[in-house]
């Protein structure tokens, strides 16, 4: 655990798959609980799709089953060749735009997550969200960086993935890896 001795961690350097799962079958989110707490920081990569009949279709993030009005974030954006930075406060959650079932066959958007001291119980946690997702007519081309915070002081035990509208079509999945 944070604030324990670093002989009874995990090694610096170490990198360990912590939580995964691929959807089989199409489903409204992907729920990862029981987070092992010995890591300093997390890595979370993001692979969706959703199954809303549009081009783009939000996704969202929440940690811990918190769906208050605590999220945060800063973000630009790159959409087709129109560049933008927005900001938001007060969020249930953290937002990104992956592919809906309109968009080009077989098209999934990705994203990594870090999140820095996740386990600890002092300071709000930031997470530092690279993503995107490719369009061959580049109506729907999106690269994005955001930096969130979430006004919570609790460790993160549990990460959600949820589809806005419909569900996340089969074969979207997130992997968690924590880090030293």
């Amino acid at each position: 655990m944070p604030g324990t001795p670093a002989s009874s961690r995990a090694a610096a350097g170490d990198l360990a798959l912590l939580a995964s799962s691929v959807l089989a079958a199409d489903a409204a989110s992907i729920d990862l609980t029981g987070l092992d707490q010995t890591y300093e920081h997390l890595q979370v990569i993001m692979y969706a799709r959703g199954t809303q009949a549009v081009a783009t279709t939000f996704v969202f993030w929440q940690f811990n089953g918190d769906a208050g009005a605590n999220y945060d974030r800063q973000t630009v954006r790159g959409i087709n060749v129109t560049a933008s930075a927005t900001a938001a406060a007060g969020g249930t959650s953290f937002s990104f735009l992956v592919p809906g079932a309109t968009a080009a066959a077989n098209s999934f958007g990705g994203g990594e997550m870090l999140l820095p001291a996740y386990a600890r119980t002092v300071g709000h946690k930031v997470a530092i969200f690279s993503h995107g997702m490719g369009d061959a007519t580049l109506a729907s081309q999106l690269a994005a960086l955001e930096v969130c915070r979430w006004r919570n002081t609790a460790a993160i035990t549990q990460i959600t993935l949820l589809a806005n509208v419909g569900n996340l079509l089969a074969g979207s999945g997130v992997w968690i890896y924590g880090l030293n």
